[in-house]
């Protein structure tokens, strides 16, 4: 299952967020993140698990792959 969420900051008050995607755990995020670098310049990152979000009904997910899985 893809549960964890990843978002990002690039804004140092942390207002608004960008989702990236689900992801299997955040250890995939976090690989995810290492492997884009449109993300180096964000100012933080966070990952959770959804049942412990907010998600908009209306959020198409997002399931990004990492390098070398299918």
């Amino acid at each position: 299952m893809l549960d964890f969420v990843l978002v990002v900051y690039f804004d140092a008050k942390m207002q608004q967020g960008e989702y990236v995607g689900h992801f299997a755990s955040c250890t995939h995020a976090n690989q995810y993140l290492e492997e884009h670098k449109e993300y180096k310049d964000r100012t933080w990152d966070k990952c959770l698990d959804q049942d412990y979000l907010f998600l908009p009904p209306d959020l198409i997910k997002k399931f990004p792959k990492l390098h070398g899985t299918k």
